[in-house]
């Protein structure tokens, strides 16, 4: 390797930065020459921040100007510099820079540049490979990218400590092979520009037939290890580099199963997270969370809170299915129809799961919604009341969840609703516009963790807009737990309790569910009442079904002398 005459390249340095602030006039191609210049010097005597500082200046520059002529000697500017931040630790830079070469439309970054960032994972992997964290847990539809922006994390942790031991584990050997194959392509292939970018780069070797890269010859234990969770074998390995996890549940059947879910889980910790030599080793995790048995699940609830760990879950789509969360540009769009099309083809529950990151468990479920009673058209006649309930969101992903409630004797309808995640900004102004729409006489509000203080903003609301509504709230007893206040109505939830004195629901046709009403019906459908989900699942929409039917319906009902009768019933 050629020799650096250090003291000749900082007296050169001196001079050049002495140029700069003389100035040299207007040329910016001549000016970029000379930051060009003084970047590969101060790389060279390892003046690493001023290398890093003056890449990203000419950058910012290129970026910037848009008239530049002579494309060709800027693009080397351009690419030097992105090799710089690469060789430094910016792992952004490091997919450009490695797919440098490649056409626009074939490269995975740059086409998914703008989007990946906006939601946060290149600063998150980037935080991670500064073990700013120790673990990420990436969630994200299928077809995104999210595989390949885990190989190039951890094809750059190894890059950049090829004498640390990493491993990846995956749920199949088919899966972790096209991994190893991955990874060896950005080693290997002159469609990657790794050789340029890491000259100095120590020799590899590599075994096809056992999935494992070895920098320099081949030890006892390999500095990177491909394993899939069904041929095990992981005891060759001790990791202090990174551990990365790709998609350790197969199939939507394996989700469905809780035993299986646990084994699989029992096979992170005991074969895969068991490698860590200590509790600094970062760990990368993406895939989807089927279950709440799951080992995503298992992570989310056990680490969550924790300064060091970060978690981001992105669906398919915004909360009112009408802008996609993946418009990748170069023709890579991932539209809304794109997603409905996929999301109608596929199982509801499953859908749910692989497209808007809720988990899926079928054991134990309370209600078969195919067989609920729906209605296309409210009766004609007056009702004898027109009610709601309220369950707020306390934060965490819950929903706020109002089903507005026209009663016919012990026919309840529930033709309109508020089911949203999205904040007070938007329910606060909806609930009252909601009571003005419908004329409702009576709202209540859970009181519990700042219901209170939610009901008591309605009616401040109500009385400046010259609503009159009767709202209330009281607090859940202690005495009952969220799962048996739910078990005492379901019968009436479902439509088949013919026992007298209590009512029975009827749902809005779903040709005619607006997206809020089919989240909120979503959530009935995959509300269990297993004893060890409770706690984890969403639950608001049958809680607030029950709250409307035992704090308000019921309590009208019996609390005065009147008959259990309604006119329509009569015939009148």
């Amino acid at each position: 390797m050629e020799q650096v005459d250090e003291k000749s390249i900082i007296d050169r340095i001196e001079r050049t930065e002495n140029i700069l602030k003389n100035g040299i006039g207007n040329d910016i191609i001549t000016y970029l020459a000379v930051l060009d210049m003084l970047r590969s010097d101060y790389e060279d005597v390892k003046m690493i921040e001023k290398a890093k500082e003056t890449s990203r200046k000419i950058i910012e520059m290129i970026e910037n100007e848009k008239d530049i002529k002579d494309k060709e000697k800027v693009n080397i500017f351009a690419r030097n510099s992105y090799d710089t931040l690469a060789r430094n630790g910016d792992f952004e830079a490091f997919m450009i820079a490695m797919e440098w070469n490649r056409p626009i439309k074939q490269q995975f970054y740059l086409p998914r540049r703008r989007v990946l960032k906006k939601h946060n994972f290149i600063q998150s992997i980037q935080d991670l490979l500064d073990r700013k964290i120790k673990m990420l847990v990436l969630e994200a539809p299928p077809g995104i990218g999210k595989s390949v922006m885990g190989e190039f994390a951890f094809a750059y942790q190894y890059i950049m400590h090829p004498n640390t031991k990493s491993l990846m584990g995956g749920n199949a050997n088919m899966l972790v092979t096209g991994f190893y194959q991955d990874i060896m392509d950005f080693l290997t292939s002159s469609e990657y520009r790794f050789k340029e970018i890491f000259p100095n780069f120590p020799s590899i070797e590599a075994s096809a037939e056992y999935k494992m890269i070895y920098t320099e010859r081949k030890k006892r234990e390999p500095n990177m290890m491909f394993v899939s969770i069904e041929v095990g074998a992981t005891g060759i390995i001790h990791v202090d580099g990174m551990l990365y996890v790709d998609d350790l549940i197969k199939t939507a059947e394996q989700a469905n199963n809780p035993e299986q879910c646990k084994k699989i889980r029992y096979a992170y910790t005991g074969m895969l997270q068991d490698r860590l030599v200590n509790a600094d080793v970062p760990i990368l995790v993406i895939g989807t969370m089927w279950s709440i048995n799951d080992h995503i699940s298992y992570l989310k609830t056990k680490y969550g809170g924790e300064s060091w760990f970060r978690s981001i879950s992105v669906p398919c789509m915004n909360e009112t299915h009408t802008e996609s969360n993946f418009m990748y540009d170069y023709g890579l769009e991932k539209t809304v129809e794109h997603w409905e099309r996929l999301i109608r083809d596929d199982d509801e529950i499953i859908a749910m799961a692989k497209f808007f990151c809720i988990a899926m468990d079928r054991e134990g479920k309370l209600f078969n919604t195919d067989t609920f009673n729906y209605f296309s058209e409210l009766p004609k006649e007056e009702p004898d009341q027109i009610v709601s309930a309220v369950d707020v969101a306390f934060g965490g992903g819950d929903s706020y969840s109002m089903p507005i409630a026209y009663v016919y004797g012990r026919d309840v309808y529930i033709p309109d609703l508020i089911y949203t995640k999205q904040g007070t900004k938007y329910s606060r102004p909806a609930t009252v516009a909601k009571i003005k729409q419908h004329n409702i006489s009576r709202v209540h509000f859970e009181a519990n963790n700042g219901g209170e203080e939610v009901a008591q903003n309605i009616i401040s609301d109500c009385i400046k807009d010259g609503v009159v509504c009767n709202i209330t709230w009281s607090k859940v007893p202690s005495t009952k737990t969220k799962l048996d206040r739910i078990l005492a109505v379901s019968s009436q939830i479902a439509g088949n309790d013919d026992n007298f004195g209590t009512y029975k629901l009827y749902f809005l046709a779903k040709d005619k569910q607006t997206f809020e009403y089919k989240k909120f019906m979503s959530c009935l459908k995959r509300f269990s009442q297993s004893l060890d989900i409770q706690g984890k699942q969403e639950d608001d929409a049958p809680d607030s079904l029950a709250n409307l039917l035992q704090n308000v319906l019921q309590k009208v009902r019996f609390a005065k002398v009147t008959s259990t009768i309604s006119r329509r019933e009569i015939g009148i």
